[in-house]
């Protein structure tokens, strides 16, 4: 996790991928989220909330892909993503979204998704 967290402080930029598993994410990169607990602080504001405060300073760019089969809905994956990206400091500039690898469709062949991949590629690099 050493290696992962001076990535999470280094990085100008991070695409998080993951196959979909039970309409979430693969148990490596829930293990992955779970163990960055220590990347915020609680802080007790001047109201007396209590809030969670990053503890990385640099911001960073993100990208989320995730490759399910045409069942799924990405909806819980996403909100994962999103919670854990602002504990990282990380702007989740976009996601790609890959269902049909149940019936062999997926990525492969489709210049579409190539193009999308591309774009937020770019979009990481501005």
């Amino acid at each position: 996790m050493e290696t992962v967290y001076e990535v999470l402080k280094t990085a100008d930029a991070l695409v998080i991928g993951t196959p979909a598993y039970y309409d979430s994410i693969s148990a490596q990169l829930k293990l992955v989220i779970d163990r960055s607990n220590c990347l915020t602080e609680m802080v007790t504001v001047t109201n007396g909330k209590v809030v969670f405060r990053p503890r990385i300073v640099k911001k960073k760019k993100g990208v989320f892909v995730w490759v399910a089969d045409s069942s799924r809905n990405p909806q819980h994956a996403l909100a994962m993503i999103k919670l854990w990206c602002k504990d990282a400091n990380i702007q989740l500039t976009g996601s790609l979204i890959v269902t049909g690898a149940d019936r062999r469709e997926g990525a492969r062949n489709r210049e579409d998704l190539l193009c999308e991949a591309f774009d937020l590629g770019v979009s990481l690099a501005q």
